[in-house]
C-alpha cells in the first residue's frame, strides 16, 4: 500500500475476476429507497468498464480504478512487484512528471488519496473538491496511460516498500499470516510473500527491477481488467465527457486470467499448528477450505453459517466457552476468498485456561456444527437474516465519496452491474442443500488449526517475520457432553424493527434545542429526518468531579465499563444484528453512554443498559476474564508499532486525567471486584448529566427516554459541579522523552502547540497543516526515504491549537528524525507560500469545514462534539470559517512564524527506540507525563 498523508495500512484480501458482460437491459444498478442519484454504466472501446454516479448534492467528488491484478501475479523471485508498482504510479507520469504533483494537486483542492494491493486486486482512489474533478481525473488517468518509472525514484521507492515491510514486522496479523502461508500448498499463489523487500526488489544481472516493473505493467495493466467508478455533482453527460478522452487511452492487451488450478491445501489429516506471538495473545483459529461462494451471492451460505456459529447471544457456542472459562470472544465467517475458492474460519479468543483446553474447545465447535446440521438449516432463519439485510440496504446512508467509489470499483468485479449496489445485502434464494453442502465441508479431516499463545511448543522459524511455530497432535478432550447440552441455536430476534415510519419534522428547529435545564440534568433535542432513515442517536455524558483522580480511578472506571459491556453482550448481540448498537466508555470527566440505530426498539435496549450501568455484575469468574483482557491490552500497547505507541501516549502528556498505559497497567494489576465497584459507585454518587437526542424521535418518545435516564441516574443527592478539562500550557522551547521498546524501527511524534488558545490561532494552525502536510511527506518520505510512515496533521485539544509531525523509520535514529523535522520547518518557513497557493489551500479548508454531514451518525457526532466542548450554539465550524475567511496571507504568515519558529515554538518530542541512542535528541529531558504536566500552567475548559 502506498502511504499517503494521514492514512495507514489496511490489510485487504480481494476477490474474484471480472464478471461477464450483461445485456444492455441489465446495465442499470438497482438502488435503495434512499438513493436519489443517477447512474450510467459504460464499456469504453478499449474494454474498460465504467460506472458514473451523478449526485447533485455531492460535496466531494471521487474516483477509483480497480485493476483485477494483485500479488497473485508476482513473478517467481519478484515477490512484492505488484505492490511496488502501485507505489511507483504515484511518482510521476509523462504529462505530469513531478513526483509530488498529483499529491499536491489533490491536497490543494480539499482531497485525499491512497491505494492498496491485495491478492487479486490493486485499487487506486481519491476524492477532491467537485470543481476540480476534471483536472484530477486527467492526472489520475495518466497512471494507467504513461507512468514514467523514473530510475532515481525506482531506486528510492524500493526503500519505502522495504520500510513498509519492516514497520509491520512485529504485527501479529502478518506474523500469523506468514505461518499460514507456510502451511498451504506451496504451488498455490497465496503461499507467496506479497509485500516485497530489498532482496526481492533488488536489481539482477542482466535486468533491473525497473525493467521488471515495466514488463509487469505492460503485461497486466490492461483496460479489459479495469473498472472505474466516478462520482460527482455533475450530470452524467458531463461525467462521461470527463472520462472518455483520457481513460479511452488506457491500453487493452486483452489479458485473460486463468483460474487457479492448485488446491489451497494439500489433503492432510487434522493439524494443529502452534505459533508464539510477540504480544500477549491467545487465540485458536479453525480453518476449512470451501468452494468459492461468490457465484452464490443470492443465497450467501457462508454468511448464513457465520451468523449461527458466530452468534454471541444466550446459549451460543461463545456463551458456553465463556461459562467454562475458556474464551473471551469468537468470530466466524469467510476468511480468504479468491477466484475459485475460499476458506471458512472460526477464531476463538482464548483465556489462559482455554489454551490448556484446546481439544475441548474444538470438540465444542464440532458439537455446534452438528447441532446446526440437525436443526439449524431452516427457512425462518434465512428469512430473518434476509429481512435484516434488506432493511440495512433499504435505509442505507451515504459514506465518504472516497470509500464509496473504492468499494464499488472492487465490487464491479464481483457482481453484475444490476446488483453492484445491493450484492452484499441480497439474500433472496433460500437453498438448504447449498448451506448443508458448505456445512459438510467443516469437518476435522480437512481442518487446519492455528493456536497462537505464549510458551507453546515450537520447532520452526519463518523466513520473513522470524515467527516461531510448530506442529503437534490435537489431543483428546476431557468429556464435556453434559455441559455442551447448554449450547443452543438462536431464538427469533426480538429486536428487528417493525415501526419504520418517519416522524413529522416540518416544525423542527435548525439545531438542537435545550429541552431540560435543571441542576445536574441538561438535555438537548433535535428531531431530524433529513437523511430519510428511521434511526436516532442518544448520547449521555455522566460527568463527575470524582473521576480520574489517579491511575487507580482511571483503570477502575475502564474496568467498570468493560464489565458492563460483558454483562450486556448476550442480551444486546441480537440488537446489534438488527441494526441497533450501543457503547459505554470512560473518559476524563466520567462516562459516556450511547445508543444508536433503528429507534423502534431503543427503549428496551436503554432499559437494560441503564440497569447494567448502575449495578455492574462483579461475578468473580467474569471479573477475572475481563480483568485479564484489560491487562493484556495494556501490556500489548507498549508493543505496538512505535508511531502508534507514541500517538496513544500523547494525550497523557497534555490532558489532566489522562494517564500512560504503563501507569494504568501498574494500577490495574492491583484492582479487585470490590475496588472497581467502589470506584464506580463513588463516581455515580456525584454527577452532572448532559444528554443529546437526535434523529427520528418525536416529543413523546424523547420525553420517555429522558425519563428513563433521569430515574436511573439522578437523584438530588447525586448532583455535582461539572469538572473542568485542563490542557497543559507548554512553554517555548523543546522537551523530549524517549520510550524504549523491542521494535527495530525508531519512532517520533513532535507536538507543536500554538502560543494562544483561540479560534484565530486554531484557524491559522489548521491552514498551516493543510499546506505543509504534503510538503513534509514529500521531503522526508519521497525524497529522503526516512520511513514508510510520515505525516503532519492538525491536533487541536478543545480550543488549544496544535500540530503533530509523525515519522517511523528503519534507517534513522531519534536525533536524525528530530533534525530532519527541524530542517524541514526551517526550510519551509524560509519560503512563504505565494498568494495563489495560500488562497487555494485556504479555500479548500473552508470548503471542507462547510461540508454538510453525509449521514445521521456524522451529524449527531458533530452536534455532540460541539456540546461536550462548550459550543452551545453548535457553531464551532462556522467560527473557524469566519476566522479563515478574514485571514489574509500576511497575517496568517505572522502567526505561523510565531508558532512554528525555531526560537518561539512550543515543542514536545516523544520518541521510541529499541535502545538508548548514541546521539540524543535536543531538548530538556522529561522524566514522565505526570511530572511534566504538574510543572506547567494549564488551559481550563468548562
Amino acid at each position: 500500500m502506498t502511504a499517503m498523508r494521514g492514512v495507514w495500512m489496511v490489510l485487504a484480501v480481494a476477490l474474484l475476476a471480472a464478471c461477464a458482460g450483461l445485456p444492455q437491459s441489465a446495465q442499470t444498478p438497482l438502488t435503495s429507497d434512499n438513493d436519489g442519484r443517477a447512474y450510467r454504466y459504460l464499456r469504453l472501446d478499449n474494454g474498460l468498464r465504467v460506472l458514473l454516479i451523478s449526485d447533485a448534492g455531492a460535496q466531494k467528488a471521487g474516483a477509483s480504478l480497480d485493476v483485477n491484478i494483485g500479488s497473485r501475479q508476482d513473478p517467481p523471485g519478484r515477490e512484492g512487484l505488484a505492490h511496488f508498482l502501485e507505489h511507483m504510479l504515484f511518482l510521476g507520469t509523462e504529462k505530469y512528471p513531478r513526483a509530488d504533483e498529483y499529491q499536491e494537486f489533490i491536497s490543494a483542492h480539499g482531497g485525499g488519496h491512497n491505494a492498496y494491493t491485495a491478492f487479486e486486486h490493486t485499487n487506486y482512489f481519491f476524492d477532491v473538491d467537485p470543481d476540480y474533478l476534471a483536472p484530477a481525473l486527467d492526472r489520475f488517468a495518466q497512471f494507467f496511460v504513461a507512468p514514467l518509472f523514473t530510475a532515481d525514484y525506482v531506486a528510492r521507492e524500493k526503500n519505502a516498500v522495504n520500510a513498509e515491510y519492516l514497520a509491520r514486522i512485529k504485527d501479529e496479523q502478518r506474523r500469523s499470516l506468514e505461518v499460514l502461508k507456510a502451511q498451504v500448498n506451496p504451488d498455490h499463489p497465496f503461499a507467496k510473500f506479497t509485500v516485497g523487500d530489498l532482496t526481492t526488489l533488488a536489481d539482477r544481472p542482466g535486468h533491473t527491477v525497473r525493467d521488471d516493473l515495466i514488463d509487469f505493467y505492460r503485461r497486466y495493466y490492461s483496460a479489459n481488467l479495469m473498472t472505474l467508478v466516478v462520482l460527482g455533482p455533475q450530470s452524467l453527460d458531463a461525467l462521461e465527457t470527463m472520462v472518455r478522452p483520457d481513460f479511452s487511452r488506457v491500453p487493452n492487451h486483452d489479458v485473460q486470467l486463468e483460474p487457479i488450478a492448485e488446491p489451497l491445501f494439500n489433503t492432510e489429516p487434522e493439524r494443529l499448528i502452534t505459533v508464539r506471538p510477540e504480544q500477549e495473545q491467545r487465540q485458536l483459529t479453525l480453518m476449512w477450505p470451501v468452494d468459492d461462494p461468490q457465484p452464490h451471492y443470492h443465497s450467501k451460505p457462508a454468511e448464513y453459517l457465520g451468523n449461527l456459529l458466530g452468534h454471541e447471544g444466550e446459549g451460543s457456542l461463545l456463551s458456553f466457552l465463556k461459562a467454562q472459562g475458556w474464551a473471551s470472544g469468537l468470530a466466524a465467517g469467510l476468511g480468504l476468498a479468491y477466484d475459485g475458492g475460499a476458506t471458512f474460519a472460526i477464531t476463538v479468543q482464548l483465556t489462559e485456561a482455554g489454551v490448556d483446553a484446546v481439544p475441548a474447545v474444538v470438540d465444542a465447535v464440532y458439537h455446534t456444527i452438528d447441532l446446526i446440521a440437525e436443526h439449524g438449516i431452516e427457512a425462518w432463519r434465512f428469512d430473518e437474516q434476509a429481512r435484516i439485510a434488506e432493511q440495512t440496504f433499504r435505509f442505507q446512508e451515504r459514506g465518504g465519496a472516497i470509500d464509496e467509489v473504492s468499494g464499488l470499483a472492487r465490487d464491479m468485479h464481483l457482481f453484475p452491474v444490476r446488483d453492484v449496489l445491493r450484492g452484499h445485502y441480497l439474500m433472496d434464494r433460500y437453498d438448504p442443500g447449498l448451506i448443508a453442502d458448505y456445512l459438510a465441508r467443516l469437518r476435522p479431516d480437512t481442518a487446519l488449526m492455528l493456536l497462537v499463545a505464549p510458551d507453546v511448543p515450537v520447532s520452526h522459524r519463518t523466513a520473513r517475520y522470524a515467527v516461531a511455530w510448530g506442529e503437534q497432535p490435537l489431543g483428546q478432550p476431557v468429556a464435556e457432553g453434559a455441559a455442551m447440552a447448554t449450547i443452543q441455536l438462536p431464538e427469533p430476534n426480538p429486536f428487528i424493527a417493525h415501526r419504520l415510519a418517519l416522524i413529522d419534522t416540518a416544525a423542527a428547529p435548525g439545531q438542537p434545542e435545550q429541552v431540560r435545564q435543571k441542576p445536574g440534568f441538561n438535555a438537548w433535542y433535535l428531531p431530524d429526518t433529513r437523511f430519510q432513515v428511521p434511526r436516532g442517536n442518544l448520547f449521555v455524558a455522566v460527568r463527575s468531579p470524582l473521576t480520574r483522580q489517579s491511575p487507580r480511578e482511571a483503570a477502575a472506571a475502564e474496568l467498570a465499563v468493560r464489565l458492563i459491556r460483558e454483562q450486556l453482550n448476550e442480551f444486546a448481540y441480537p440488537a446489534m444484528l438488527a441494526g441497533l448498537d450501543y457503547s459505554v466508555d470512560s473518559d476524563t470527566r466520567g462516562y459516556v453512554l450511547r445508543i444508536g440505530g433503528f429507534d423502534d426498539r431503543q427503549p428496551v435496549l436503554l432499559k437494560e443498559l441503564l440497569a447494567a450501568f448502575v449495578a455492574p455484575d462483579t461475578d468473580a469468574a467474569q471479573f477475572e476474564r475481563v480483568h485479564a483482557d484489560y491487562l493484556q491490552a495494556l501490556e500489548n500497547s507498549v508493543k505496538r508499532p512505535p508511531f502508534r505507541r507514541l500517538l496513544g501516549d500523547l494525550q497523557s502528556w497534555l490532558v489532566e486525567g489522562e494517564f500512560s498505559n504503563e501507569a494504568l497497567l501498574v494500577a490495574a494489576r492491583e484492582l479487585d471486584p470490590a475496588t472497581v465497584l467502589g470506584v464506580h459507585r463513588q463516581i455515580l454518587a456525584a454527577v452532572d448529566l448532559q444528554i443529546l437526542l437526535h434523529g427520528n424521535y418525536d416529543r413523546e418518545a424523547s420525553a420517555q427516554l429522558l425519563g428513563q435516564i433521569q430515574r436511573a441516574l439522578l437523584s438530588p443527592a447525586h448532583i455535582a459541579a461539572v469538572p473542568e478539562v485542563s490542557i497543559a500550557h507548554l512553554a517555548a522551547g523543546d522537551v523530549r522523552h524517549l520510550a524504549l521498546g523491542d521494535h527495530p524501527d525508531t519512532g517520533m511524534v513532535m507536538y507543536l502547540q500554538s502560543a494562544q488558545a483561540d479560534k484565530h490561532s486554531r484557524a491559522a494552525i489548521g491552514l498551516a497543516a493543510q499546506i505543509l502536510g504534503a510538503d513534509y511527506y514529500n521531503a522526508l518520505r519521497t525524497e529522503r526515504q526516512l520511513g514508510y510512515v510520515v505525516t503532519a496533521a492538525p491536533y487541536p485539544l478543545w480550543d488549544v491549537p496544535g500540530l503533530i509531525f509523525v515519522v517511523q523509520s528503519p534507517v534513522a535514529g531519534v536525533a536524525e528524525l528530530q533534525e530532519a523535522t527541524r530542517g524541514f520547518l526551517r526550510d519551509w518557513l524560509a519560503q512563504p507560500p505565494d498568494v495563489d497557493r495560500y488562497q487555494r489551500h485556504r479555500d479548500a479548508l473552508v470548503q471542507r469545514l462547510q461540508e454538510q454531514p453525509r449521514n445521521l451518525d456524522e451529524s449527531s457526532a458533530r452536534y455532540w462534539q460541539d456540546l461536550t466542548t462548550g459550543h452551545m450554539h453548535f457553531d464551532s465550524r462556522a467560527q473557524l470559517v469566519a476566522q479563515l475567511s478574514a485571514l489574509d496571507r500576511d497575517a496568517w504568515w505572522a502567526l505561523v512564524k510565531r508558532d512554528l519558529g525555531e526560537a518561539t515554538g512550543r515543542r514536545l518530542w516523544l520518541m521510541a527506540a529499541s535502545e538508548p541512542p548514541g546521539m540524543p535528541a535536543e531538548g530538556e529531558a522529561a522524566a514522565g507525563a505526570q511530572v511534566f504536566k504538574a510543572d506547567l500552567p494549564a488551559y481550563h475548559f468548562p
